[in-house]
């Protein structure tokens, strides 16, 4: 959801400088899929700290050293899914622009699906769960194993290497908790009320959360009817 939100400001922010108009949605647009690039090695930094400069730097210089060709296909490779997706974005605005149709990649009930999952739950045993979940998903074990390999080439000793080995991971767990919990929500609520700015920030967010949700399952109530309707 914070990727969704801070991809929907960039969009805005394109439109609020250059207007809303043609050029102001393209630029948002590509500021959008830049995003998309961006956020994961922001989140891997939080987790990692430096130590991510580092394992990247050693697995550059490697590939770099033992495997050109690879390193050359790699570089290749992101620079074409990043043009690509780019030119995609900039297609979809001038189409959007230019039929005056909406464009939606995923059905209503998937987005609603998708935002219901967002919103943290009453228990801290379901922020618990979400939390391991999180620690299995392709992006964060991809890292972790590549930190592995990394930290286990590097001249220490092995409470060391355990240590470096585990800190990540307590991080992750601990970030991806803090973001899943209800209880740290509430207590951000409580401190809205007591800062008129964070309070405004706080209401904007519940506001477009408030129609994303009411939108969605509007729309997939609608479309549900419908079908049944046509069954019938």
């Amino acid at each position: 959801m914070l990727s969704i939100a801070m991809q929907g400001f960039l969009f805005w922010l394109g439109i609020s400088v250059l207007g809303l108009n043609i050029l102001g949605q393209i630029v948002g647009g590509i500021l959008l899929c830049l995003w998309a690039f961006i956020q994961p090695f922001i989140t891997l930094f939080m987790i990692y700290g430096f130590d991510l400069v580092m394992l990247i730097e050693f697995y550059v210089k490697r590939i770099s050293e033992d495997y050109a060709f690879i390193a050359i296909s790699l570089t290749y490779a992101v620079l074409g899914f990043l043009i690509l997706k780019l030119l995609i974005a900039v297609g979809f605005v001038v189409y959007s622009l230019g039929t005056k149709r909406k464009i939606s990649l995923l059905k209503e009930s998937k987005m609603s699906s998708l935002v219901m999952q967002q919103i943290p739950q009453g228990t801290q045993k379901n922020a618990f769960r979400a939390a391991l979940k999180d620690l299995l998903k392709p992006l964060f074990l991809l890292s972790f194993i590549l930190m592995l390999l990394f930290i286990w080439q590097i001249n220490s000793s092995l409470s060391q290497k355990i240590w470096l080995s585990l800190r990540p991971l307590a991080v992750a767990f601990i970030l991806f908790y803090i973001l899943r919990s209800s209880w740290v929500s509430e207590k951000l609520i409580s401190f809205s009320k007591k800062s008129k700015n964070f309070e405004r920030i706080y209401l904007k967010a519940k506001a477009a959360m408030n129609i994303l949700v009411v939108t969605t399952t509007k729309n997939s109530t609608e479309n549900s009817v419908d079908t049944t309707s046509k069954k019938k």
